[in-house]
This record gives structure tokens, sequence and C-alpha cells, in this order.
């Protein structure tokens, strides 16, 4: 595994060959952003693709998120994280649904093109299921066409 930081969010990016999982493009895991590329292709993802700064953009909300927690541990941030998942996913039974109305993953796709973005809201996003798949469908739907050159 070797580890990238990234130039404008300071964020360490490890490159490696099992996470995230299949799917994914990236994923915030205990303070590191994990991709499954080669160290070179981050670099010159970080250095050329319009995406990138979006994405890491993105995996920063996470960091502001556990930030704003009362304990501001991972653990309890993850502790949350898959407390809404489970409940999401129960109800829809469509893992993508699960993933992407998560309050913690929907702040982050609403937010992801303010690069000013500085206070985590999370909470603001437990709405009920309902809310939560309009929005996911406003604002997921565009941004899925751009995710082309991950």
């Amino acid at each position: 595994m070797k580890t990238v930081t990234d130039p404008i969010t300071g964020i360490k990016i490890v490159s490696n060959h099992l996470i995230p999982f299949s799917g994914y493009s990236a994923i915030t895991f205990f303070g590191r952003v994990y991709m499954r590329k080669t160290k070179e292709w981050i670099e010159n993802w970080l250095a050329t693709s319009p995406i990138a700064k979006r994405t890491m953009n993105h995996e920063r909300i996470h960091f502001l998120q556990k930030n704003s927690m009362w304990t501001k541990t991972w653990v309890v941030y993850y502790a949350l994280y898959i407390w809404y998942w489970l409940k999401l996913f129960i109800c829809t039974l469509n893992n993508t649904m699960a993933y992407k109305t998560n309050p913690m993953e929907l702040e982050a796709y609403v937010n992801q093109d303010d690069y000013s973005y500085s206070m985590s809201k999370w909470h603001d996003y437990v709405y009920s299921n309902k809310i939560r798949k309009k929005i996911f469908k406003e604002r997921y739907e565009p941004w899925k066409e751009d995710r082309k050159d991950l």
C-alpha cells in the first residue's frame, strides 16, 4: 500500500488492491481515503481530472461529519453510519438506495460542489425516507454521468 497526499485537502489517499468494494471509487476509512488504483494513477488523477476535486471534497465532508459529533471519533461516526444504513436497507431492501440516502452520504453528495463547505450539518439530513429519496433523485442522477472517468 502506497500513500498519496491530496494537495488541496491534505487528506492521505491509500493505494491498495482491496478497498473500496467494487462499484465505489473511494472510501473514507478511519481518517484515510482508500482507492483501488495505483499510486501513479492517483497522482495523475489528482493533477488532471476535474472529478478529483469533487470526489476529495465529498470525502472531506465525511471528516467534517466526524468532527461535528460529540466524541469526534471514527467509531461513533461508523456506528451511526451503519445504524442509518441498516435502517434504510431494511426499509428499502436496496443497497444503493440505503447508501445514497444515508444522511452522511446525502450531505456529502449534496454539498460536494461547495468547496467552502466547512460546517457539517449531517443531522439536518435525517428526514423521512421519502424526502431523502426525493433529494437523491434530484441531486444524484445528474451527477452520475460525471463519474465516467473513474
